[in-house]
C-alpha cells in the first residue's frame, strides 16, 4: 500500500472519530446556548428589582431548567425518531414529542426578545436564533444516527452474506468430498469383488487342472478294447482290430468244438 494510501485511511479514520464524539455530545453543549441566553436575560431584567444574589439564584434556576429540558428533549426526540424508523416505537409517540419542540423554541425565543436592552440588537438576534440553531443540530444528530443505524443494518446483512456465502461454500466443498467418498467405496467393492471372481476361477481352473492329472487315461475304453480285441471263446486276446477278431473266429477250435458238440446232440 502506497503512502498516500495510508494517509487517506489514516485520516478518514480520524474523521470518523470526531464526527462520531461531534454526534455524542453536541446536543449537551448546543443545549448550553439557548440556556445561557435565557439566564442572562432573567438576571439582567430581575437585578433591579429583586437585587443581585436574587436574580443570579434565579437565572442559574432557569439556566439549568433550560439546559436540562433541551438535553432531556433531545435525546428523547432522537431516540423516539430513531425507534420509529427501526419499527421498535410507534409514530404517534415521536409525533407528540415533536410537537412539544415548538413550545421550547418559541419559549426560549420569546424571553431573549423581550428582555429589553439586557442585550445589543446583534446578540439579541443571536439569542432569538439560538433555539432554531439547536433544533438544527438536533435534526442532524438524529438523521447522523439514522445513517449510522443503516450503515450497521447494511455492514450487518454484508457480513451475513459473506457468512452465508463461505458456508455454502463449505458445504459444497463438504458435499464434493462426500462424493469422492462413495466413489472411493464404490470402487473398493468392485476391486473385492471382482478379486473374489477371479480367486475363485483360479480355483476352479486348478481342481479342474488337478482333477486332469491324476485321471487314467484310457480306463474308459478297456471294457469296450476288452470285448473288441479279446476272443470270448478262447480267449485270445492279442487283436488289434476287429476284423482280426473276425478273422479268428473262423478257425478258432473253441468255436469249432461248439459246433460239433451242438451237430452231435
Amino acid at each position: 500500500m502506497r503512502i498516500s494510501e495510508q494517509v487517506d485511511k489514516l485520516l478518514d479514520e480520524v474523521q470518523a472519530i470526531l464526527l462520531s464524539i461531534l454526534v455524542k455530545l453536541g446536543p449537551f453543549f448546543v443545549a448550553m446556548m439557548p440556556a445561557l441566553f435565557t439566564a442572562y436575560a432573567i438576571y439582567y431584567t430581575y437585578q433591579q428589582d429583586a437585587g443581585h444574589d436574587l436574580a443570579l439564584f434565579f437565572a442559574v434556576v432557569v439556566g439549568l431548567a433550560m439546559e436540562t429540558v433541551g438535553i432531556i428533549a433531545t435525546h428523547t426526540a432522537i431516540d423516539l425518531y430513531n425507534g420509529k424508523e427501526s419499527g421498535a416505537v410507534q409514530a404517534g409517540k415521536f409525533w407528540l414529542m415533536l410537537l412539544l419542540v415548538p413550545v421550547y423554541v418559541v419559549g426560549v425565543a420569546g424571553t431573549v426578545y423581550y428582555s429589553e436592552n439586557a442585550f445589543t440588537p446583534l446578540v439579541k438576534s443571536l439569542g432569538v436564533a439560538s433555539p432554531f440553531l439547536t433544533c438544527i443540530v438536533y435534526i442532524a444528530v438524529a438523521l447522523a444516527r439514522d445513517l449510522s443505524r443503516v450503515s450497521q443494518h447494511q455492514e450487518r446483512q454484508s457480513q451475513q452474506g459473506r457468512a452465508d456465502k463461505q458456508e455454502g461454500k463449505q458445504y459444497k466443498r463438504q458435499l464434493e468430498l462426500r462424493k469422492l467418498e462413495l466413489e472411493q467405496e464404490r470402487l473398493l467393492k468392485e476391486q473385492e469383488l471382482s478379486a473374489q471372481v477371479q480367486i475363485e476361477q483360479a480355483r476352479v481352473l486348478a481342481q479342474s487342472q488337478h482333477e486332469s492329472q491324476h485321471k487314467q487315461p484310457g480306463a474308459e475304453r478297456e471294457p469296450a478294447q476288452a470285448s473288441i480285441v479279446i476272443c470270448p471263446d478262447c480267449g485270445r486276446d492279442d487283436f488289434d482290430t476287429v476284423q482280426g477278431l473276425n478273422a479268428h473266429k473262423r478257425f478258432c477250435p473253441a468255436q469249432k468244438e461248439k459246433v460239433n458238440g451242438n451237430g452231435n446232440h
